[in-house]
């Protein structure tokens, strides 16, 4: 009706929009329902009372007639329900390996279930290295493609097909006598009572029918799909028994897939359509050519047509431009605009990064200053940049507001190349950003991370997979990386896997094959060493143990380097020394002006064989002094005190070499003796110099060292920013101590349809996006952000654990969604957690105590309230984006019908 309304839809939608439940079922006289296992919806239409099952029932036909439910549980073949056998998962390989031979001597085919995508395909891969011909099925591949799999298998290529959810496929398979299920007793929606029994259905075509479950325990799905199973093989036999009914599997079925039936039919159809008339169809009318000519002129706006000379008139910068804007004011952006592709159109189009600079007015100087407000890296630097001003010229031509906002301060841009390509210029956006702090580089919101490998020693069966973010639940976990490189991360996967197999021989010691876990134990450590750097070694054991594809692997890892991280800048001579390369930094950390000390960041790289080996932080206590002179001489002291107690406590076989330091060090024959006394040989020190046989090298370790301890500074002063942030809100809010978690939420939908609501996780001032999650509002109709708060707060709390009970739960809003939140904990009977309640109002960032108080007046940037603002503002951007995600699935269904 709004649409309409507002002109963008006839009257006649109406008519023609898609049917809410209510009224289609409004407008339903009788339905019937035919399902193998019906759900609690199609239960509760046909009077089944809750908690109970439509299996349970007796098999009267009165009785059926009155509960509006008709078993039909007879075949016209008089083939049985599978019979089912539960197998102990000990050795199951074999198990499985034997039945499907066995089934092979028929002629018969075999379903296998998995529990994951990557068992599935393991599976499979295991059935074929043992003469099984095997192939998988899952959501990785396309419905063609799937197609194409069950056809291979009907018509005698494939002994076996491996899947996750083969419900999806609507099998019909005579062949299949048998259905696998592995992990039977992992308990879970494929592993259901109504999912078990629409699996082992798959194998009700052949008189040979059978399922077995490889399970440990029993389960309640499994004892109820085994009594179901059994209660209607029972009343099977009966009948068969009664009608002297034998048992014959369908012999014939129709080989073809959906696709290649449909194809026909389509053939067959356009092969009746008169040739007259297609060709008319096919020329477009003179009045469509000029409409469509017209709308391609409108879409796309070339910059030739931005110039400023269009857009002289007060008329045509009031339409170009939101109205609350005026003339002066427009002129000005176009004059503007105009400078900034002047610069633009002297770019080279290499790769690089790109950076925008703006005025920003200074509180010790009244002349405006330029700074960097934005940095960005572009594989073709002119391409790029001009994309922004030309974006920039068009009302809401896909630029976000933050965008739009840096572009209206921008007065100059600014460029530089990186000979090495993209990646170098990866690396080198992120240095400038860490480094810079651009204001419209949102860094905590930013979603693209540069993957790494992953390897996770704490666990009993190592894996090794790559990531994008270091998950702090994968205790012992080892991280390699990161990848810029993408390419160069699935090359690195895919040789490691080729030479240790650890995938294989991780599934194989998991289901019980004959490789023990202190074998694989070994693969992981031997995987390890070539990910530390030590690949030459590990090829030639390997050489001497006979495996020389998985030496050849390796060695073919070595020669890529993969083991890196920013040395690509560096251009590190494999073969130099083992070197150690020290720099200190001083960390901005916000401490009381009265202290006497400031903190400082000491970092030790280890360069082995032309990479990264490791590193090592120190943080250390130093005197504040103002003095620029004598501030470095206390860094260069600090520095040698971080030297002297690092390799007091370093193993002899980790010592370097040579001791590369960023600055000189007061006392260098003292360390030289400290390091020769505990190493038993003389270490090389040397410091930075501008000339010599060493100073290029020298140089570009120096400044890798430097930007990684500016990194680690940078993240220690972010850390004690978060410290002082805890304790600023425990202040304001009357805490006995500095909150540790704080939840908050959100609600967004689009005029009362779709809506979702959002709950987001900080522990100590840091989000843990594995926490985040997305709630759909089930009980509300129409716009009511107070009720679907009261729905998300009531879920969220219902069954939770004290442990899982946050500091504080902050709401997005004001006095209304605080107290809608209440109400919410009311229902629940947690009102104990009514004084972890606030509210935060976006407007005037006004903090809501209770529904029935004043906000409280508080600064807004002062650092307790930064830190609520940025959990408000995350969990409203998470809001948003699974409200989409909902939307854009809803609009899906839609069009599909």
């Amino acid at each position: 009706e709004t649409l309409i309304k507002h002109g963008f839809r006839l009257p006649s939608a109406l008519d023609n929009r898609p049917l809410r439940e209510e009224e289609f079922w409004s407008k339903i006289g009788a339905t019937l329902f035919v399902s193998a296992t019906p759900g609690a919806k199609e239960e509760t239409l046909a009077g089944v009372s809750e908690g109970s099952e439509v299996w349970e029932y007796e098999q009267q036909q009165e009785q059926q007639q009155d509960n509006g439910v008709v078993e039909m549980v007879i075949r016209p073949t008089g083939i049985l329900d599978p019979e089912i056998e539960v197998k102990p998962t000990k050795n199951q390989l074999n198990v499985m390996l034997e039945e499907i031979q066995a089934r092979k001597e028929h002629g018969d085919k075999v379903l296998l279930m998995a529990f994951t995508k990557r068992n599935a395909e393991d599976v499979a891969a295991w059935l074929c290295d043992n003469n099984v011909n095997a192939s998988y099925i899952h959501s990785g591949l396309n419905t063609v493609e799937r197609a194409e799999v069950l056809q291979e298998l009907q018509s005698g290529g494939l002994d076996a097909v491996v899947g996750v959810n083969l419900l999806r496929e609507g099998i019909d398979l005579p062949q299949v006598s048998l259905v696998l299920v592995l992990d039977a007793d992992k308990e879970g929606f494929l592993r259901s009572c109504r999912a078990l029994i629409q699996i082992i259905g798959r194998a009700a075509r052949n008189e040979r029918g059978k399922a077995i479950f490889f399970a440990d325990r029993e389960t309640a799905a499994m004892r109820e799909c085994i009594e179901e199973t059994y209660r209607r093989r029972r009343m099977q036999q009966l009948y068969n028994e009664k009608h002297s009914l034998r048992p014959v599997s369908v012999s014939r079925r129709e080989m073809r897939s959906l696709f290649e039936l449909e194809r026909e039919s389509l053939r067959e159809f356009r092969s009746k359509i008169p040739k007259e008339g297609k060709k008319e169809s096919q020329q477009p009318r003179e009045e469509d050519r000029e409409e469509d000519a017209a709308a391609s002129a409108n879409e796309f706006f070339t910059e030739e047509d931005s110039s400023l000379s269009d857009f002289s008139s007060s008329s045509s910068l009031s339409s170009f431009f939101p109205a609350e804007i005026s003339t002066k004011e427009a002129t000005e952006r176009m004059q503007n605009l105009e400078r900034l592709r002047a610069l633009v159109d002297a770019f080279p189009n290499l790769p690089g990064v790109y950076m925008f600079k703006g005025e920003i007015s200074s509180s010790s100087s009244l002349q405006p200053q330029l700074r960097t407000l934005y940095v960005g890296k572009a594989k073709r630097l002119k391409t790029r940049v001009r994309s922004y001003l030309r974006s920039s010229t068009g009302r809401g031509r896909g630029l976000s507001p933050r965008i739009e906002a840096m572009l209206k301060h921008a007065r100059s841009v600014e460029y530089i190349l990186t000979p090495g390509g993209e990646r170098d210029a990866l690396l080198l956006e992120a240095r400038l950003i860490k480094e810079l702090q651009p204001p419209y580089n949102v860094l905590l919101r930013d979603d693209k991370f540069y993957p790494f490998i992953c390897l996770t020693l704490g666990e009993e069966l190592p894996r090794l997979f790559s990531t994008t973010r270091k998950q702090q639940s994968l205790i012992g976990a080892r991280y390699f990386g990161p990848y810029t490189d993408s390419s160069l991360l699935r090359s690195t996967l895919a040789l490691l896997e080729a030479a240790f197999r650890l995938r294989r021989s991780r599934f194989q010691v998991m289901y019980g094959k004959t490789m023990s876990r202190q074998e694989y134990q070994e693969l992981v450590l031997e995987c390890l060493d070539v990910l530390e750097g030590r690949g030459l070694e590990v090829a030639e054991k390997l050489e001497e143990q006979g495996k020389l594809a998985a030496a050849a692997d390796v060695r073919k890892l070595v020669a890529m380097n993969p083991v890196r991280k920013e040395l690509e800048f560096l251009d590190w001579d494999a073969h130099a020394p083992p070197t150690d390369v020290a720099a200190i930094t001083a960390v901005a950390s916000p401490r009381p002006s009265s202290s006497s000390h400031a903190s400082c960041v000491a970092l030790l790289l280890q360069l082995r064989n032309g990479m990264v080996k490791g590193r090592t932080l120190l943080k250390l206590d130093i005197p504040k002094l103002e003095d620029k002179e004598h501030g470095e001489e206390a860094l260069a002291l600090a520095l040698e005190e971080a030297i002297k107690e690092h390799y007091t406590f370093t193993p002899r076989d980790e010592f370097p070499q040579v001791l590369l330091t960023q600055v000189a060090l007061p006392n260098p024959e003292a360390v030289r003796g400290m390091l020769q006394a505990n190493f038993d040989q003389p270490v090389a020190l040397r410091s930075l110099k501008t000339r010599g046989k060493h100073a290029k090298e020298d140089k570009k370790a120096i400044e890798l060292a430097i930007a990684n301890a500016e990194a680690e500074a940078k993240f220690i002063e972010m850390q004690d920013s978060r410290s002082i942030a805890g304790g600023d809100m425990a202040e304001f809010l009357g805490l006995g101590r500095k909150p540790s978690r704080i939840e908050a939420f959100d609600i967004s939908h689009c005029q009362g349809t779709a809506t979702v609501a959002s709950r987001i996780v900080l522990v100590d001032g840091m989000p843990e996006r594995h926490l985040y999650r997305v709630y759909k509002i089930t009980s509300v109709q129409g716009v009511n952000d107070f009720a679907a708060m009261e729905e998300v707060i009531s879920r969220r709390f219902a069954d939770a654990d004290e442990q899982d009970i946050p500091d504080i739960i902050l709401v997005d809003g004001g006095a209304g969604q605080l107290s809608a939140a209440l109400k919410g904990l009311q229902k629940i009977s947690m009102t104990h957690l009514a004084g972890r309640l606030v509210a935060l109002a976006k407007k005037k960032e006004e903090l809501y105590l209770s529904p029935s108080l004043p906000p409280l007046e508080l600064d807004s940037d002062r650092p307790g309230m930064l830190l609520l603002r940025f959990a408000r503002d995350e969990s409203h951007r998470y809001a948003v984006k699974g409200h989409h995600r909902l939307r854009k699935n809803h609009l899906f269904n839609r069009q599909s019908l």
